[in-house]
């Protein structure tokens, strides 16, 4: 990650089910729907394969423009500062991907290749945010 920005709103939180306190522990763990529309945007630096060239790099600018799903969220006991989130469904992204490409001559040979890092961008997002 080369650069994260926040955005300006919060998400906003509605639903609130299965609040639960776990056997004694001070763990708590939640349920809640989510929508997001805050602009959260990210720069990555990326290095793409090319058929011809190897690997070359790119910067990949995305930008949540809206985010909604249904949340499980875990906290740990006190003292603790872990806490985990984690989507119980495949999450609805509305994602705005702009990829810059180098000033070499490699950079000509991934053409059609930002649609292919959208959707593995998408892709890993949603598999490493998804409860299994």
């Amino acid at each position: 990650i080369k650069d994260l920005q926040l955005g300006h709103n919060l998400p906003i939180l509605s639903h609130l089910r299965n609040f639960t306190a776990t056997d004694g522990t001070g763990d708590l763990a939640l349920d809640l729907n989510a929508v997001y529309n805050g602009g959260l945007q990210m720069s990555l630096d990326l290095d793409v394969p090319t058929k011809s060239h190897g690997a070359i790099r790119v910067t990949a600018d995305i930008r949540v423009q809206s985010a909604s799903a249904r949340l499980h969220v875990e906290v740990g006991a006190p003292p603790s500062d872990c806490w985990w989130v984690g989507f119980a469904v495949q999450p609805e992204l509305d994602l705005e991907v702009v990829v810059h490409r180098g000033h070499t001559p490699d950079a000509q040979d991934i053409g059609e290749t930002t649609k292919d890092i959208l959707h593995q961008l998408k892709a890993k997002l949603l598999k490493g945010l998804t409860l299994p």
